[in-house]
């Protein structure tokens, strides 16, 4: 296993940080942040042919869920949309937690987690580019 990198985004209350290792051809990733970060969800997808279009990509997703918490969400989709991409196999867990939070709250934490999910897919595309490890 290789760290590949680390992306922030540092947002005071609102900050979320993720460690990316390739495991082979394989990604992991584990994100956290906002006033109590932790592991809240976990998701593990494997690329697969799409069901409706078998010259695409798609991918099965299995998520867990620690009671109470509402991260699978983002587990769940984000390795979706990764192990589709890359074709491989993605484990994500994710736990952002902001204490007494608003509507405005989760939906600013939830913007800086597509901005962070943007700078994953950023330092993915270099890996593949510089290792190319990874069938296209």
């Amino acid at each position: 296993m290789s760290t590949a990198g680390i992306c922030r985004i540092d947002d005071g209350r609102y900050s979320i940080w993720c460690k990316l290792c390739r495991c082979g051809d394989d990604i992991s990733l584990a994100i956290s942040g906002g006033d109590r970060p932790h592991i809240g969800a976990a998701a593990l997808a494997v690329s697969r042919p799409s069901l409706s279009d078998k010259t695409k990509l798609s991918a099965t997703v299995s998520s867990i869920c620690v009671t109470g918490h509402k991260d699978d969400e983002l587990a769940r989709n984000s390795a979706n949309k990764l192990a589709a991409k890359y074709n491989c196999v993605v484990v994500v867990s994710i736990g952002l937690h902001i204490d007494n939070a608003s509507r405005d709250d989760i939906g600013h934490l939830y913007e800086n987690f597509s901005r962070l999910m943007e700078q994953v897919d950023k330092m993915q595309q270099r890996w593949n580019k510089n290792n190319k490890s990874l069938p296209s």
